[in-house]
């Protein structure tokens, strides 16, 4: 007979034989049989050759023991949602088919994903700090190469047969961004305030978060943390201008500050490869840093640089001024011109511009009975000159030229 709603299963009417019963083929033999036999056809083979025919209710019970899906129409295990074992860090990093979450660790640089299926949906924590490097196999946010912070998180998604897309990161701030950052220098060193900046090359995120104070050694090797030697080669020299930087270490994830010569951190320690400009500072003939106040993208003197003194003007010529080297800057500068024997002027302007020729162009005008006084804002060259010319005329002398201040842009 056949198994009743809830499954149980119960023998054919003669059932269960009495002592004396005659056992005959057709009376009790052949019937009970095949009705035990049309009930096992029901079960299923545990080898697998049973095919249901119906959804199977499994009462709140579990399917336990499970094997790893290999294929299209293979049951989930827990496993698939679970973090899974740790994987070492490869140029080409195999993602198994079960664990939603996976540690890498090590600092090999990695250029593939593999393995797995398309629509695939990993998390993967970088323990240590690596890049990753964008390739056909790898997509990358605008294509550009990564450098998780160790510990950062990134999602990726199979896309294609051996294609895999990063589709979450951590926040990847704007090129060229900064916040934050500003120098206040003492005689030997300076300290950098807390700041987020995007690295020069756009491909990690360098933050601060706390201040550090870096100082021009006269002697040893630069060294890691606040307090420490800053200066990345060689050691203090008198009247040099040093760029200021911020950088990330690439193996650690640390970040430091140093000085160099170099606009493009040429000398900057090995491993620290991330860097951002965020200033520049002068070495005076007195082995001091020139004393400035940083109000934004503003570095102003505290004594206004006399770079030209009582010297005669004509044609058009540069001047050099006190301003960082290497950079172009935007600064503001004071011009004077003493008693003249006749109406004469003066002006300044940028290198390369068309020259000032015109009454109207002059910043400062004397004359025989007044002196004159000007203030201008003037681009710079990257040789830190600007170009003056007298406006009626040539001077003799008695032009004064002196930078009051200038703004850096820093790499914007």
């Amino acid at each position: 007979m056949p198994r009743n709603g809830s499954g149980a299963y119960s023998l054919p009417s003669g059932n269960p034989v009495t002592t004396g019963t005659i056992i005959s083929s057709s009376g009790w033999a052949n019937p009970t049989l095949n009705d035990i036999a049309a009930a096992l056809t029901q079960s299923i083979s545990k080898d697998g050759q049973t095919t249901p025919t119906a959804n199977l209710p499994m009462g709140n019970f579990n399917f336990t023991s499970l094997g790893a899906p290999t294929g299209a129409g293979q049951a989930l295990r827990w496993d698939q949602l679970t973090k899974g074992a740790a994987i070492a860090s490869a140029s080409t990093i195999t993602i198994p088919n079960e664990g939603s979450a996976f540690d890498i660790t090590g600092t090999t640089t990695v250029t593939a994903l593999s393995g797995s299926y398309p629509g695939r949906i990993v998390y993967l924590r970088f323990v240590a700090a690596l890049t990753l490097t964008n390739s056909a196999s790898l997509l990358l946010p605008n294509g550009k190469d990564l450098k998780p912070y160790p510990n950062e998180v990134f999602g990726f998604c199979c896309v294609d047969s051996g294609v895999w897309e990063c589709v979450v990161s951590p926040p990847r701030l704007p090129a060229l961004y900064r916040s934050g950052g500003t120098l206040t220098p003492s005689t030997t060193s300076v300290t950098i305030a807390p700041g987020t900046w995007r690295s020069a090359d756009d491909s990690t995120n360098i933050i601060l978060p706390s201040a550090i104070s870096k100082t021009i050694q006269s002697s040893g090797s630069w060294a890691a943390g606040s307090g420490s030697n800053g200066l990345f080669s060689g050691a203090l020299a008198t009247s040099t201008w040093y760029h200021v930087f911020v950088m990330r270490n690439t193996t650690t994830g640390a970040v430091d500050a140093g000085f160099d010569t170099s606009i493009v951190a040429a000398n900057i320690p090995v491993g620290w490869v991330a860097y951002r400009r965020v200033g520049s500072v002068f070495v005076t003939i007195a082995s001091q840093i020139l004393p400035f106040i940083q109000t934004g993208k503003e570095f102003r003197y505290l004594s206004p640089q006399q770079d030209v003194s009582n010297v005669g003007i004509g044609a058009p010529g540069p001047v050099g001024i006190s301003v960082p080297a290497g950079v172009v800057v935007f600064v503001k500068l004071g011009l004077y011109l003493n008693l003249q024997g006749a109406r004469a002027g003066a002006t300044a302007w940028t290198p390369g511009d068309t020259d000032r020729t015109g009454v109207q162009t002059s910043t400062v005008t004397a004359s025989t009975n007044y002196d004159g006084a000007g203030e201008i804002l003037v681009m710079t060259n990257t040789s830190q000159q600007v170009t003056v010319r007298s406006v009626f005329g040539s001077i003799s002398s008695g032009f004064y030229l002196q930078t009051r201040s200038y703004f850096d842009f820093v790499g914007d």
